[in-house]
């Protein structure tokens, strides 16, 4: 078990539990308290939801206070309390000492483990197989992401399981002819027909074939697929348990040598280099880039903050490398702190709003509810991406409530639903957003500089991770 990096924070953990004492605080470390006030109400909290009203969120709140209301009329005794926090490294150790986690809140799955081994994580098995969602959900694809030892810790934080692809600016494609009959983008099958599509769509249109991402970790993030798909593996575990970064390797340096021949030979990029996805999500939305690496969950973000029209975008899955085509699999996942009688409410809150695997009249009014708010703000509905459910009933009754509001025609995404041929794998075991930082300077380098040598830069790379990060673990 890893050792707890952040329990020498004696004075702030005090005072966050003085704070929480003096204000009458019901939260509760995980298997201690029982989540009641003084009147014997039953308290759960559900992290990331908006505690007062305003113009951005209104419809959200509306929603939240109309469910609030109506579990709360369903389940006498029980009060559901919203709680604006988000999972944040910042501040989650000081929280989970002083037990002022939310009852249910939703975290990466790159945390998941340090949650668990930190006993941060309440045991939700048995909760699990009660509810039926045993016998739904799609472990055998996605049960890495919340399950460990055969045991459930999390559940998949609903619209937000992704599998990685490529999105596409169908206005770019046409302007450069390359749509098929139907008028959808000529997909390129390989990373190197993705090269020379950019290199179209740069000539004719002098916009940006392809925007990548190079900071924030989420350079690394996307390039992990890339390299994936040229044979690359990242670490190893030795007999005795230490880890090993591998990814310096001769599949590695060709998986790097194409990111710079995207900038030195095909000139394709671009012109911010240093970019976060929202670089790349933006320039896709204004027409200023033709492709990008995605999910499809970010295309509603797109939508909202850039503009990005449902009408003028595609997505299809991950383009094939001399290894094979590869794409990374990840979601929000829900993390319970409470008693069994608090997670078990949570259970039946996540029934309510349609986030469970059966499928009652409540459950497909929830639905039709916020597909309407999501086809009001420019959503991508129609397409459900990512399936996290093997039950066939409750797939077709969701697909059913979704129709009404439907944004997009299914050939625009039917490629990346489909999936064929693609192998879906989860990230690292180890040390995974350093690592990401670690490819993010490795990009920058090669892109930034014409001379760099791939080897070079990956294997200095490589040495540092590994001495910095995967030396210190114990």
């Amino acid at each position: 078990m890893m050792k707890n990096k952040f329990k020498g924070i004696v004075s702030t953990v005090l005072t966050a539990v003085i704070a929480c004492s003096l204000a009458g605080c019901v939260g509760t470390k995980v298997g201690q308290g029982d989540g009641r006030d003084g009147d014997g109400n039953l308290h759960i909290s559900i992290g990331g939801t908006p505690t007062e009203k305003t113009e951005e969120n209104a419809k959200t709140y509306d929603l939240f206070m109309k469910n609030k209301a109506d579990f709360e009329a369903a389940n006498p005794g029980v009060i559901v309390d919203a709680d604006n926090w988000s999972f944040d490294l910042k501040n989650y150790m000081t929280k989970a000492e002083a037990g002022d986690l939310p009852t249910m809140y939703h975290t990466s799955p790159t945390e998941v483990n340090n949650i668990v081994e930190n006993g941060y994580a309440a045991d939700i098995t048995e909760l699990v197989k009660k509810y039926g969602y045993d016998k739904m959900l799609n472990d055998e694809k996605y049960g890495k992401l919340y399950m460990r030892d055969g045991k459930y810790y999390g559940l998949i934080k609903d619209g937000t399981l992704y599998d990685m692809g490529i999105a596409y600016n169908v206005d770019l494609f046409r302007q450069a002819g390359l749509l098929d009959e139907n008028g959808v983008p000529k997909f390129p099958q390989t990373w190197e027909e993705l090269a020379e599509t950019a290199k179209i769509i740069k000539e004719k249109t002098g916009k940006a074939g392809f925007a990548i991402a190079t900071k924030n970790n989420q350079g690394g993030w996307h390039f992990m697929n890339i390299m994936w798909s040229y044979g690359a593996d990242f670490m190893e575990q030795d007999k005795n348990g230490k880890w090993k970064a591998t990814f310096a390797s001769e599949e590695g340096v060709k998986a790097l040598q194409y990111i710079k021949d995207l900038k030195w030979k095909y000139n394709v990029l671009q012109d911010e280099l240093l970019a976060d996805i929202q670089v790349g999500g933006r320039m896709l939305s204004t027409g200023d880039a033709a492709m990008i690496i995605t999910q499809r969950s970010m295309l509603d973000t797109y939508a909202e903050k850039f503009g990005l029209k449902a009408n003028n975008v595609a997505m299809s899955k991950m383009p094939a490398g001399p290894a094979g085509r590869f794409a990374q699999v990840g979601a929000n996942v829900y993390m319970f702190s409470g008693t069994e009688e608090q997670n078990e409410m949570c259970f039946k809150w996540l029934d309510m709003l349609g986030q469970g695997p059966n499928v009652t009249d409540a459950t497909k009014e929830q639905w039709a509810k916020n597909y309407e708010i999501k086809a009001g703000k420019g959503h991508i509905v129609g397409v459900r991406g990512a399936n996290l459910w093997i039950n066939d009933e409750r797939v077709k009754a969701e697909m059913e409530a979704m129709e009404p509001y439907r944004t997009v025609e299914d050939k625009f995404f039917a490629d990346y639903v489909n999936g064929e041929g693609v192998e879906y794998k989860f990230e690292p075991e180890r040390c995974v957003q350093q690592l990401y930082a670690a490819l993010d300077n490795a990009i920058q380098t090669v892109l930034l500089d014409e001379n760099a040598d791939c080897k070079d830069v990956l294997e200095k790379t490589q040495a540092d991770f590994q001495v910095n990060f995967l030396d210190k673990e114990v």
